[in-house]
C-alpha cells in the first residue's frame, strides 16, 4: 500500500455566532491562496514525528502518520498565537508539538502510556526548538 494513495481529510467545526477573539491570520496572499485550496498537493508526507519509539510489539502499525505541515496549516488558519489547541487523541503529540512551535498552548489526551510519554518528549523538544535563535 502506498502512502501517496491514502488521502487525509480535515474537518472543521464551528460554534455558531461571532468569535470573541477573531483569528488574525497574518500570512501573505499567495500563502492564503495555497492554504485555501481544497486539495493540498504540496504536503511532504514524510515530515512527521517518529512514533516508532512509542510502539509496542502488539500495536497496530500506523501507515498514515499525520504530517506536520497539515497541522501547521490548520493551526495557522484557525487559531491565534496564545490560543489553546485541543487534541482529544494525542498519540505521540504531533498536534501539540506543532501548536507549541506556532506559539499556541496545546492540550491533549492519550490512553496509551508509551504514546503519552513520547508526546511529553516531543512537547519538550518543541519548547526547546521554539526558544532557539536563528541566524536569519
Amino acid at each position: 500500500m502506498s502512502r501517496v494513495g491514502i488521502p487525509d481529510y480535515l474537518m472543521v467545526f464551528r460554534k455558531p455566532g461571532e468569535h470573541k477573539n477573531p483569528v488574525r491570520c497574518n500570512i501573505s496572499v499567495d500563502t492564503w491562496q495555497k492554504y485555501a485550496s481544497p486539495v493540498w498537493m504540496d504536503i511532504d508526507y514524510s515530515n512527521t514525528l517518529n512514533g516508532n519509539k512509542a510502539r509496542e510489539e502488539k500495536d497496530e502499525k500506523h501507515i498514515c502518520p499525520l504530517q506536520l505541515e497539515t497541522i501547521n496549516r490548520a493551526v495557522t488558519l484557525w487559531s491565534n498565537e496564545g490560543d489553546t489547541v485541543l487534541t482529544p487523541f494525542l498519540g505521540i503529540g504531533s498536534e501539540v508539538y506543532q501548536s507549541i512551535k506556532l506559539g499556541r498552548i496545546g492540550i491533549g489526551f492519550e490512553l496509551k502510556e508509551s504514546y503519552f510519554n513520547e508526546a511529553i518528549k516531543n512537547c519538550k523538544l518543541a519548547e526547546f526548538e521554539s526558544q532557539q535563535k536563528t541566524l536569519f
